[in-house]
């Protein structure tokens, strides 16, 4: 009989600490895939604005933003393809897209 307790005992606990460990691994999921959707919103919004024409404003973004050019020929005059990475605390993006020229006049573009 105790030695059923005993039994009985052991599988709650050790339930408990699997449960215990899915758990803080779904939060620690969670967690990064939130800092890589904030650091995809920060990116598109800097390449939305070289898009459009406008300089993004640096002080405007929270984390660091880095702006490169990208050596492919534009399917449109005036455009030219960019790269925008962004720094999100343990995230790292990278999006590419076409960059108004005149956009990219204004800002400052990372040197390779």
């Amino acid at each position: 009989m105790l030695g059923d307790v005993l039994l009985g005992i052991s599988v709650v606990v050790m339930l408990s600490i699997l449960l215990t460990v899915a758990v803080k691994t779904r939060q620690d999921g969670s967690f990064r895939l939130a800092e890589r959707r904030a650091a995809v919103r920060l990116a598109e919004q800097a390449l939305l604005q070289l898009h459009s024409g406008e300089a993004p404003v640096h002080s405007q973004f929270d984390r660091p933003v880095r702006i490169r050019k990208v050596d492919r020929l534009s399917p449109v005059e005036g455009m030219t393809w960019t790269r925008v990475e962004v720094d999100y605390d343990d995230a790292t993006v990278q999006l590419v897209g076409l960059a108004s020229d005149a956009a990219l006049a204004k800002t400052e573009v990372d040197p390779w």
